[in-house]
């Protein structure tokens, strides 16, 4: 997809949004950069608010998002809302995520302060020209970096150019030390972290001295309490699994997903070969691991055996303990936020083709019955094409033999009502059909 467009859709959205805000006197301040310029939204649209009421902010944001013909969901945390949606426009999709943060604190330092927020912003071309925007933001980059692991070349790129332009510029900010401001500018421009740290400390020491400490330990517990919800009580987004026999695609399919998610709302997505791999693989496959930016990881095919190995009980028993622990111990934890999990296969194709995973077909009862005890994916995709075609791809199986899995998937939708058949067109079509799929599920559960 054209980022060009995709940035152009989520502006109009934040464009008509800011004028609701105004019209409705709603103080709001928009926090996100796009490609690190000033006071821009980015892959999502970060807006602070101040008002009395919650629902009326909502009420606004639903309106503009169904006046858009905007499929939509709400998550609810302790200290925002996620509002997450996607629109079909000539086969494109294109999709938007809106956070509203309530109250932000850090360490009994409110920085939702109405101060920073704003409702001047009423023509068009005036909607990224907040300076206090740029100071907002400032903020959640210096307070909100733990140890500073985001400030990567681009971050401080944008923390200088934020305060090279605040820099000449004198504010009086009611609730706040004036000179502790100058100070955040002067080494902003000049990115000395140390010195920057050594306002946060001495931020730290003021707002426990200056302010109610009644309040103070209200806020510090509000602080911890959304700390541990973020660890334990995280929201999970379902996930998928891309199924089929080989040569129908899914390689290629999940090249184009890679290729159209890089700018999408998801926090990260990661694509995995067939299970958690908690424990290692049998013919000693190196152990796969995601990390903690956001990419898509795609990592390699096992060959396709021809005849089924020895010990094939013994096989479905220890690969589906991997599949019910790292369930519970990779799979649940890639999941949290925003982040998507899609698998390249799953159990689901042992039982396709058993013999792929050293497992001869006389076992595939057994598996049948393992398909209603192992943790699978929220949805899994079969995809499905003429046997001709797939030869041509790869031709690794004999016709029978995909007939025969063809005719095996058809029957498995049977047992599992989370089994969604796609039936395979030409490459951009069929992407756009499983990406519709992807955004489709997540929105409505």
């Amino acid at each position: 997809m054209d980022k060009t467009k995709l940035t152009q859709f989520r502006m109009s959205i934040y464009e008509e949004l800011a004028v609701e805000f105004n019209q409705n006197k709603i103080r709001h301040s928009l926090l996100h950069g796009i490609d690190y310029q000033l006071n821009q939204c980015g892959r999502d649209i970060d807006i602070m608010i101040l008002h009395e009421s919650k629902n009326k902010v909502l009420e606004i944001i639903i309106k503009v998002l169904k006046n858009q013909s905007i499929k939509y969901k709400i998550i609810k945390n302790l200290w925002a809302y996620w509002i997450i949606g996607y629109k079909e426009i000539n086969n494109e999709i294109f999709d938007i995520e809106i956070d509203i943060l309530w109250s932000i604190i850090y360490w009994g330092y409110e920085l939702t302060d109405k101060n920073l927020l704003s409702y001047n912003k009423i023509k068009k071309n005036e909607f990224f020209k907040d300076d206090f925007n740029s100071f907002a933001k400032l903020f959640l980059i210096l307070f909100f970096s733990k140890n500073y692991k985001y400030l990567d070349d681009n971050r401080k790129y944008e923390i200088s150019k934020y305060c090279e332009e605040l820099l000449n510029k004198s504010y009086s900010i009611k609730n706040f030390d004036n000179d502790l401001y100058k100070d955040i500018i002067k080494y902003g421009a000049k990115l000395d972290i140390q010195k920057l740290d050594q306002i946060r400390e001495k931020l730290k020491l003021r707002s426990f001295f200056i302010q109610n400490p009644v309040k103070y330990f209200k806020n510090v517990l509000k602080f911890l309490v959304w700390k541990i919800q973020e660890k334990i009580f995280f929201h999970k987004l379902p996930y998928f699994s891309l199924s089929g026999p080989d040569g129908v695609g899914k390689s290629t399919y999940l090249k184009k997903i890679d290729e159209v998610l890089k700018s999408s709302i998801f926090t990260k997505v990661a694509i995995k070969h067939w299970r958690p791999n908690l424990l290692p693989n049998i013919s000693n496959s190196l152990r796969f691991k995601l990390n903690n930016i956001k990419k898509v990881q795609i990592t390699k095919n096992i060959q396709p055996r021809k005849n089924a190995g020895k010990f094939g009980f013994l096989r479905i028993l220890y690969y589906s303990l991997d599949f019910f622990l790292g369930y519970y111990f990779i799979d649940i934890r890639e999941r949290g936020a925003l982040n998507l999990l899609i698998y390249d296969r799953h159990f689901i194709d042992m039982i396709i083709h058993p013999e792929r995973f050293g497992i001869n077909s006389i076992y595939r009862i057994f598996l049948i019955l393992f398909l209603y005890i192992i943790p699978l994916p929220s949805y899994m995709l079969l995809l499905v094409d003429n046997p001709l075609n797939i030869i041509h791809r790869k031709n690794e199986l004999i016709i029978e033999e995909i007939e025969a899995q063809l005719k095996l998937m058809q029957r498995l939708i049977k047992f599992k009502k989370n089994i969604i058949l796609v039936n395979v067109k030409d490459i951009e079509k069929t992407t756009t059909k499983i990406l519709k799929i992807i955004y489709e599920k997540t929105i409505n559960e």
